[in-house]
């Protein structure tokens, strides 16, 4: 998969809305989510999000990433959920132990992208990110995150 656009989401709606604009504008994207919201929902539900997401979308072109701060039990919980992504903060040692684990799971670690469609508080998910979206779609910017 080439380099995608990135999203930041919060919710299944969130998530949902990122999945579609993706499909519809056929342009990959790493679907992210930030680590407190994370830390609040769990590996489980975080899991099931992305999973109903995934399936009612089965055309995107979408990785999933987790911030998971400093916590590698959520990041192996979350790859063992099918996760693509995570992002982790630690000491080498962790951070390479961490990293090999995830190859098992065809999984990897990655940065937190700087500059990504972030949907909190965003009252319309879906124009938001079709309008993001299609900002790649014409060529304007170039496709960012991992």
């Amino acid at each position: 998969m080439k380099p995608a656009a990135a999203v930041f989401v919060y919710n299944m709606a969130d998530t949902d809305a990122a999945c579609a604009a993706s499909a519809a504008f056929d342009i990959p994207l790493t679907v992210w989510m930030r680590e407190d919201t994370a830390a609040g929902y769990g590996a489980a539900v975080i899991g099931w999000i992305f999973a109903i997401a995934r399936a009612a979308h089965p055309e995107a072109a979408v990785r999933v990433a987790v911030d998971c701060g400093d916590a590698p039990g959520l990041a192996l919980a979350l790859m063992r959920r099918g996760i693509d992504r995570v992002s982790l903060v630690g000491s080498e040692a962790m951070l390479t132990r961490v990293a090999a684990i995830a190859a098992g799971y065809g999984a990897a670690l990655a940065p937190v992208p700087p500059d990504a469609l972030d949907l909190l508080g965003v009252d319309n998910p879906k124009k938001a990110c079709a309008s993001w979206l299609a900002r790649f779609h014409n060529g304007s910017r170039e496709p960012h995150g991992e």
